[in-house]
């Protein structure tokens, strides 16, 4: 667009200047310098220093034959393109000092424009880069979020093989650190209050009954780390409760039927990680009141159902999430849905014996 504008604008005031003049041989040569240095310009060769080099070509052509302010215009749309907006006053301070030689009323007006036209078109150009740049991030987020879907099951496994090791270093590290210097702790305030139980009774006395309050915390902490490697197939489907009693965000109506004592543990996993899924996207989008959910049990398989009554979506496209979602299920060779019924529908069916 900057371009084809000057391009129009050169040739049209070239006409005119060579129309009008009373110097042809001179001013014919002013304007091939300042064809040449639009020419330069135009290919975008340091673009700011060259407009100004325009600038100031202009305004000592401007001195030969003020008809040559015309130009102005040209320089101000570049200026204003580069958002240079400063560098517009010299134009307009030359403007005024070249009032008594050119019909300043149609000077003025014809810069005005050129600014007017050069604001807008720099502004729809702004906005054209910044959907762009969206449009790329968007497709470098699809792209990144494809290739991690594609990551084979093997290596799944191998990276879950790993979270397990460095979990089991850090109880260790655990058990090391707060446990054992703990019980040394409590061990030594023992020993020290037996010495010192003969000599001062009532010291030692305090001595016991610190090493017994620090006796209970160390017991404390190791519950919670008991607690912690407790697995989910232990848990079974009072993990799933708690899960459940634990959202706060609406109400939900939950109903369990079934035998829940033969579920494998690689099964309670996938629901319960569908379950988290599908309730923290309710939280974030749905706006809803109510959820409903059903967990079903027999012989055959496992079903899980979730229903909000949140604001839906008609055209679902399937995230990172809902994807992740889905490979779990199908991995095992159950059966994933998602839909829209007045809110979010999901439905997981897993059959039991496919948890390899």
């Amino acid at each position: 667009m900057k371009v084809l504008f000057n391009i129009i604008y050169v040739l049209c005031m070239s006409i005119i200047i060579i129309l009008t003049t009373s110097n042809a041989f001179v001013d014919t040569g002013l304007l091939l310098i300042i064809l040449i240095i639009s020419l330069v310009s135009f290919k975008g060769m340091h673009s700011k220093w060259m407009t100004t080099v325009q600038m100031i070509a202009i305004i000592l052509a401007t001195y030969q034959n003020p008809m040559f302010a015309y130009f102005f215009g040209m320089v101000i749309y570049s200026l204003i393109m580069g958002k240079n907006f400063l560098a517009v006053l010299p134009l307009l301070l030359a403007s005024y000092i070249f009032s008594s030689y050119i019909e300043i009323e149609i000077l003025l007006p014809t810069m005005l424009l050129c600014g007017y036209l050069s604001y807008n078109v720099s502004v729809v150009n702004d906005k054209a880069l910044k959907l762009a740049k969206k449009y790329d991030d968007e497709r470098m987020l699809r792209s990144s979020a494809e290739s991690h879907n594609q990551l084979t099951f093997d290596t799944i496994d191998k990276v879950e093989q790993f979270a397990k090791l460095k979990e089991r270093n850090r109880i260790a590290m655990d058990i090391h650190d707060n446990i054992g210097h703990s019980i040394a702790g409590v061990l030594m305030q023992f020993q020290a209050a037996k010495k010192i139980d003969p000599i001062d009774k009532n010291k030692a006395d305090k001595l016991y009954e610190a090493s017994t309050k620090r006796l209970a915390e160390t017991l404390g902490m190791l519950r919670e780390i008991v607690h912690d490697l407790k697995p989910a197939n232990l848990i079974g489907v009072e993990y799933i409760k708690e899960i459940v009693d634990d959202f706060k965000f609406c109400d939900i109506d939950a109903t369990y039927t079934g035998n829940f004592t033969n579920i494998s543990a690689v099964h309670i996993e996938i629901v319960t990680t569908i379950l988290k899924e599908a309730l923290t996207n309710i939280i974030k989008h749905s706006k809803a009141t109510k959820v409903k959910l059903t967990l079903d049990s027999n012989k055959k398989y496992l079903r899980l159902f979730i229903k909000d009554n949140g604001l839906g979506c008609e055209d679902i496209t399937e995230n990172l999430g809902i994807r992740s979602m889905r490979a779990r299920v199908e991995n095992v060779g159950g059966n994933f849905s998602i839909g829209n019924n007045n809110g979010i529908v999901i439905v997981c069916v897993l059959f039991m014996g496919n948890s390899e």
